[in-house]
């Protein structure tokens, strides 16, 4: 019995050891294939948007345009099968995303929202144009048009995305309506000017101010600040004005506002004066006084009164 536990003793002791033997280089094994580099990453080529063009620029509410966009191969490597299509549309300052196209602020008229380019060598650029318009009802503000690329290199897919700024912006249009002022004057003499500035267009406009100007005059209540005008609704100055010396007098009618972009913006009518000189006096010969004192005087009367010479 003693003899069969030293042999099954011995017998274990050398699987054991011979486990242990095998366990480093198995372990090393594993070490090496964990620390084995990975594939070096793909030298991608950048391709960027190195210029664009919104025609006409700002874009009106339901108003056509065209967005021309260059395309450069900035690196050393020629692309193949390049494709230029606008994404997402955005508003400036983080507006909800609209995807699908162009989205519901600008649409595509004549062809889908992509363009095929082919390969573009190293260096190169390319044009890809956009036939848009502009929803009639679409917000005033600047929007973010997201260009996105897709090309190949050396057999592989790559994708990079860029925006470009799209400004929308309505035309404010103002009437000159009851404008009363002389077409002649005298020098000198004072006369009234007014007329009345009508909001044509469909929305309010902010910053309105009518006022009368001319270098040639002097002008009192030139100025009436009305500020906001409601679509439709119109408002009037009146002001009198002078005219120092004759000769022809230009003067304009202007109408100051602001526009979406808080930008000024006038809207002018000039009229032409004619200034006449100040009438010189006259004395009648019948009214100048004759000589002779008190009894001529009377003397006069009663040859008046009895007719005599």
């Amino acid at each position: 019995m003693k003899k069969f536990l030293v042999v099954f003793l011995l017998v274990c002791l050398s699987q054991a050891t011979a486990a242990a033997g095998a366990q480093p280089g198995g372990a090393a094994a594993a070490v090496q294939q964990e620390a084995a580099p990975a594939q070096p990453p793909a030298n991608k080529p950048h391709l960027i948007v190195s210029a664009f063009t919104v025609d006409p620029q700002p874009v009106e509410p339901g108003v056509n345009f065209t967005l021309t966009v260059d395309i450069l191969n900035t690196s050393k490597k020629k692309v193949e099968n390049l494709l230029v299509s606008i994404g997402g549309i955005s508003t400036a300052g983080g507006g909800q995303d609209q995807t699908g196209g162009a989205g519901p602020t600008f649409a595509t008229r004549t062809t889908g929202n992509s363009r095929f380019i082919g390969p573009l060598e190293a260096g190169a650029t390319a044009k890809a144009s956009f036939e848009l318009a502009a929803a009639p009802k679409a917000d005033p503000g600047l929007y973010l048009a997201q260009i996105d690329l897709n090309y190949i290199n050396e057999g592989r897919d790559f994708t990079s995305s860029q925006d470009v700024g799209v400004s929308v912006s309505r035309s404010s249009r103002f009437e000159f309506q009851s404008v009363s002022i002389p077409a002649k004057v005298i020098a000198g003499k004072r006369f009234p000017v007014s007329f009345e500035a009508v909001n044509s267009a469909g929305f309010t406009v902010q910053g309105v101010t009518l006022s009368f100007v001319s270098a040639g005059l002097t002008i009192e209540d030139g100025d009436n600040i009305v500020g906001a005008l409601e679509s439709g609704d119109s408002d009037t100055l009146e002001a009198k004005a002078r005219a120092e010396k004759p000769g022809p007098v230009t003067a304009d009618l202007v109408i100051k506002y602001r526009d979406d972009f808080n930008r000024d913006k006038t809207a002018t009518r000039t009229v032409e004066i004619s200034v006449s000189p100040k009438p010189t006096a006259t004395v009648r010969p019948d009214a100048r006084p004759q000589a002779g004192g008190f009894w001529q005087s009377i003397g006069r009367f009663f040859k008046a009164l009895f007719g005599i010479g």
